[in-house]
């Protein structure tokens, strides 16, 4: 079973940190496997996973990713959907295939997430987040969010 523990540096006080910081996990977002296979054989180039970081989002029903790593990636997008956020409701957005990559401290793969279906962030996610990690994940994992010591477990 992959267990992440991380902890959180700051100039601030542990009990502060992920209040400041959030719940976010180092990883990559990359072509999922089944699309590869599909990109191979018509002779397409494959794009390279692109690194940064996992928000957990206990609020979201589905994981998702930037809008502009759909583009970059060259994701086909396979559905759309309506979003209901607290700034926004009703807004259309599209559903993709995408990679999860889950990275321990010394970036290296932990965990990997094929996603059939993810949703398409667009002004949501700061700067260094790549994608949500929403309840979707969460349901088949332990999440334990230990504000006093300014850290956080996931294990699948």
């Amino acid at each position: 079973m992959p267990v992440f523990n991380i902890g959180f540096t700051a100039n601030i006080s542990s009990s502060q940190v992920l209040k400041q910081v959030g719940s976010l996990f180092p990883g990559e977002i990359a072509v999922p496997d089944k699309v590869v296979k599909i990109m191979e054989k018509q002779n397409l180039p494959i794009t390279s996973a692109i690194k940064g970081y996992f928000l957990i989002d206990t609020g979201a029903s589905i994981s998702g990713i930037k809008k502009d790593i759909v583009q970059t990636l060259h994701l086909p997008v396979i559905g759309s959907t309506y979003l209901n956020t607290p700034s926004d409701t009703k807004k259309a957005t599209s559903i993709v295939p995408a990679k999860f990559i889950l990275l321990n401290p010394q970036n290296q793969p932990i965990y990997v997430i094929n996603f059939e279906r993810v949703i398409c962030c667009e002004r949501y996610l700061g700067k260094d987040i790549i994608g949500i990690i929403g309840r979707d994940v969460l349901e088949k994992s332990v999440f334990i969010y230990n504000g006093i010591n300014g850290n956080i477990t996931l294990a699948f």
